[in-house]
Parts: C-alpha cells; sequence; structure tokens
C-alpha cells in the first residue's frame, strides 16, 4: 500500500539460470472526490451533529469557513478535524441554510475550493 509514487521491480530466474527483469511504475492519484453533506442534524443524538468532510485521506483542510444567511461568519477553522457543531459564539443557530467555502490541500501542492449550501436541520 504505498503512500507516494513508486518503481517496483521483479527478477525472475529459471533452474537453468535464465532470467528476466520487468518493473511497473505506482502513482498515487491524491485527488480523492470530496465528499461534503448537503445537511446535517446537530441534535446530540451522536448521528450526523457536525457539518465536516466525510472522507478526508491525504488532503488537509486550509480554510473551513461557513455563513449565515445574512453573510455573517458563523464558523472558521483549518486543519484534519474542521467541523461545524451548529453554535455561533456558544448559542445553538436556527434551522435554516448556511454557505460554507472550503479550501483543501494536496501532498502534491495542488489546492481545491468547494463551496455550496448545507441545511441545519434539529
Amino acid at each position: 500500500s504505498p503512500t507516494e509514487d513508486i518503481i517496483y521491480t521483479i527478477t525472475g530466474a529459471s533452474h537453468v539460470l535464465c532470467s528476466s527483469k520487468d518493473s511497473v511504475h505506482i502513482r498515487i492519484d491524491y485527488r480523492d472526490h470530496i465528499m461534503v453533506p448537503s445537511a446535517f442534524s446537530p441534535n446530540g443524538d451522536g448521528k450526523n451533529d457536525v457539518f465536516k468532510i466525510a472522507n478526508l485521506t491525504f488532503q488537509k483542510v486550509v480554510e473551513f469557513r461557513v455563513f449565515n444567511r445574512w453573510g455573517e461568519e458563523v464558523y472558521a477553522a483549518e486543519g484534519r478535524r474542521a467541523g461545524w457543531d451548529g453554535t455561533w459564539n456558544g448559542r445553538p443557530q436556527e434551522v435554516g441554510t448556511y454557505h460554507y467555502i472550503i479550501r483543501v490541500a494536496y501532498p502534491d501542492g495542488y489546492y481545491e475550493t468547494y463551496q455550496g449550501d448545507v441545511t441545519l436541520v434539529r
């Protein structure tokens, strides 16, 4: 299970000392499709309580921002554990639609930005 590009070479030999060699170049594709949920329910039941990227692997979250319908930033963070719990200044936010901007970095230096809406339901 390589985590970076690698070349594997194998040599085979027969009992009469004939041999052959071949190699394969394995390239790691760091561009996994990011899955951002369209809704979450921060109601404390332990299921879908935090709005976050569902399938981070090699990526690093460099920006994670959530805005309410008036354009006020209600959440900002970075790092693998970034995720909004539906509160702002310690207060639960209203049921509704919020806008997000998420920027991720890949190990090969590529950056990708995701933006859209997420629905907070209780």
